[in-house]
């Protein structure tokens, strides 16, 4: 899987299309940091996981997710996050392949950050 991202203009609040990192050749990755102020670009990246209907999650997602106490099965939503290597949402819960079987996008933190309040 080739590591893939997205990118957002904070002062224009905005996605910037074409924004993947090919190191060593001139590519958009290239372009973005030579046109616009680096500062303003925050990166996310790919999690390498799709949500049940089939969307890329990335850093900053804000996702639905089922979990368990082994009686009850609720569900949540939480942010999208990497940390020390690993890829978590909400209260710390680890991704792991059979773990986002339930897992939905249903915005971001930079469009829909309110969803974070539900």
């Amino acid at each position: 899987m080739d590591t893939q991202f997205r990118v957002w203009k904070l002062s224009e609040k905005r996605w910037i299309a074409g924004a993947e990192p090919k190191f060593g050749v001139y590519t958009p990755y290239n372009w973005l940091c030579n046109t616009h102020n680096e500062g303003d670009l925050v990166w996310q990246q790919f999690t390498g996981v799709l949500d049940k209907d089939n969307n890329k999650i990335f850093q900053g997602d804000i996702v639905e997710f089922e979990h368990s106490d082994y009686t009850d099965i609720y569900k949540d939503v939480g942010e999208v996050y990497f940390e020390s290597g690993i890829f978590y949402f909400h209260r710390k819960y680890e991704f792991a392949t059979n773990d986002v079987k339930s897992l939905k996008v249903l915005g971001n933190i930079f469009e829909t950050p309110e969803l974070l309040n539900q």
